[in-house]
């Protein structure tokens, strides 16, 4: 039987090594086009998050955030004039999708 831990039961994962120059810069770029899938989530919370990660997958960590935010920068130029609900909406399916590996992302090697 599976047993169920509330979220407020999870420690973070610890904070390890600084992120390299590149990787704050790529971070950096990024996190204005997602940071409206974050919610209320910081640029300083955002860095940080990477380096919760293996330092040796925080780069397959940021390409992902980069197909994210490839994803929603070409659905938000093809709607440019969606309503609030329909992008936000949109937003979700994006994020579910790149979630799940879906086809909404592509995958970088940098």
């Amino acid at each position: 039987m599976k047993t169920r831990i509330p979220l407020s039961q999870i420690d973070p994962s610890p904070i390890g090594p600084p992120l390299t120059p590149e990787q704050i810069t790529r971070a950096e770029a990024i996190y204005p086009v997602v940071s409206e899938v974050l919610g209320n989530m910081t640029l300083a919370k955002f860095l940080e998050n990477f380096q919760r990660d293996w330092v040796q997958g925080r780069n397959q960590e940021i390409a992902f955030w980069e197909s994210v935010a490839e994803s929603i920068q070409e659905w938000t130029t093809a709607n440019p004039d969606s309503a609030p609900e329909t992008r936000q909406q949109a937003l979700d399916a994006l994020m579910a999708g790149a979630l799940m590996g879906g086809p909404s992302t592509t995958t970088r090697t940098n």
